[in-house]
């Protein structure tokens, strides 16, 4: 019996033994789990930014999330993975390879082929649409890993990628299909543009835009139309030359016509008339409903249409050949940017008064120059369209970059490097924004928004915050 009731002991005592390291295990399955396997939660705080793929044999050089939900894939061109046009597309679904084609034929240089869309999370996984899906097996503020699955063929990668504290900043194409001189109505990439240039924004964060002789409208969504075709008008209007945009309060838009010298107003119907004659420029409207008009000198115009001079030109240190070509209002202060022809004249940021009347000069340089400074120590190639954030930020288009102005005249680069096309963090970005060509304004989110000219695309420049 002894025996017996000893032998059971065992059998029990080892079977307790059993148990308790079957649970410490799974306990700490559980645990690991947590730091990196099923039970990761992802949030979109957690994966903006621009990761960097720490691998150098990886096919792809990076993964960027932006906080509106849309990615960037980089490929990485190292010469070990050099490969032909044909074997790159076939890693791509045939909606891929039709965005990856029309990118690479847009940029002219050698940077790496980037695909965009959409992204969404669920759990640990994050899906690129029409790309492939990210799985996170393990994330940190500096780290994560994953693998990756590509739809197209179903290869998968394993792969540790480093967060970039490079750039807050990143561009995507918002609308357009770059198809340049043409125009068609539709969503995204489906719809095309003529030749993009001057822009506002309605209260609901709509853009609209002269495109060429034509007045477009994008939605939030990115939903195309157009809402004035001059075409159809050339006989009662004659030739027309549409560069100034601005919205007011009830939704009349205003367009300056540079060919006859008028301001154009065009309803919320639609209905479009000759608001002023003798008058046209870049513009910018105030609370109040009063038109500023920038040309040689700045223009008033009142709801009633009276045109009265507000500042003569010879109040603002213009050069010789330097005409105001962007104008944006905040508060009583307008905000100008004049842009010069020759290789001595100025490019220059001020700001008037409406009030008072009084000019200050916020930067200027001598020539076409690029520096970042602050005031006269900064340079400016070929200065375009300006606009203003809520903490009086100014930001402004200088040739194929877009540059940020402080409150004290501090002079930074946040997004492009040179005449092209790119999306990406910060520089790595390109437009073709010839000459300054093309018109800037901000959403309510902070959004900025590019009409990129000689690109025929509307971009987008988020900021990671």
């Amino acid at each position: 019996m002894k025996k017996f009731m000893n032998a059971l002991t065992s059998i029990v005592l080892t079977s307790l033994a059993f148990v308790t390291l079957f649970v410490s295990c799974n306990n700490d399955d559980d645990d690991n789990s947590s730091n990196g396997g099923n039970a990761i939660t992802l949030t979109a705080d957690q994966i903006v930014g621009k990761w960097v793929v720490t691998d150098s044999n990886s096919p792809y050089a990076s993964f960027e999330f932006t906080a509106d939900g849309n990615y960037i894939v980089t490929e990485n061109t190292a010469d070990s993975l050099q490969s032909s046009a044909s074997t790159k597309s076939s890693l791509l679904k045939p909606e891929s390879v039709k965005a990856a084609d029309k990118l690479s034929a847009k940029d002219d240089s050698n940077s790496s082929p980037t695909y965009s869309g959409t992204y969404t999370i669920k759990g640990d996984a994050i899906t690129l649409s029409d790309f492939g899906t990210i799985k996170v097996t393990g994330l940190t503020a500096e780290e994560m890993h994953f693998s990756f699955t590509l739809y197209a063929t179903g290869e998968k990668y394993n792969l540790v990628a480093g967060k970039s504290l490079q750039s807050n900043v990143i561009v995507t194409t918002f609308a357009g299909g770059g198809n340049g001189g043409y125009f068609a109505d539709g969503t995204r990439s489906v719809a095309t543009f003529s030749y993009p240039s001057s822009m506002t924004i309605d209260k609901s964060d709509n853009l609209y835009l002269v495109d060429a002789q034509l007045i477009r409208k994008v939605t939030p969504e990115g939903v195309v139309s157009t809402i004035i075709n001059m075409n159809p008008n050339l006989d009662a209007l004659h030739y027309v030359n549409l560069y100034g945009i601005a919205i007011d309060g009830s939704g009349n838009l205003y367009v300056s016509d540079g060919n006859k010298g008028n301001i154009l107003r065009v309803t919320q119907s639609g209905e479009m008339s000759i608001f002023v004659t003798g008058c046209s420029g870049n513009i910018a409207i105030d609370a109040s409903g009063n038109l500023y008009v920038a040309g040689r000198s700045i223009q008033k115009v009142t709801p009633a249409g009276v045109v009265t001079t507000l500042v003569d030109g010879s109040a603002i240190p213009l050069s010789d050949f330097e005409s105001l070509v962007g104008i944006v209002i905040s508060g009583n202060d307008l905000y100008l940017t004049g842009r010069g022809n020759s290789a001595t004249d100025n490019n220059g940021i001020y700001k008037v008064d409406i009030v008072t009347k009084a000019v200050t000069t916020i930067a200027v340089s001598s020539g076409h120059g690029f520096a970042d400074g602050t005031g006269s120590n900064a340079q400016f190639h070929d200065l375009g369209g300006i606009t203003i954030d809520a903490s009086n930020n100014l930001y402004v288009i200088d040739g194929a970059t877009i540059r940020k102005i402080t409150s004290l005249g501090v002079v930074t680069t946040i997004a492009g490097s040179g005449y092209g096309y790119a999306d990406g963090i910060g520089t790595v970005a390109k437009f073709n924004t010839f000459n300054g060509n093309g018109g800037i304004t901000i959403d309510k989110s902070g959004n900025l928004y590019v009409a990129d000219y000689e690109n025929s695309l509307i971009r987008k420049i988020s900021f990671i915050k």
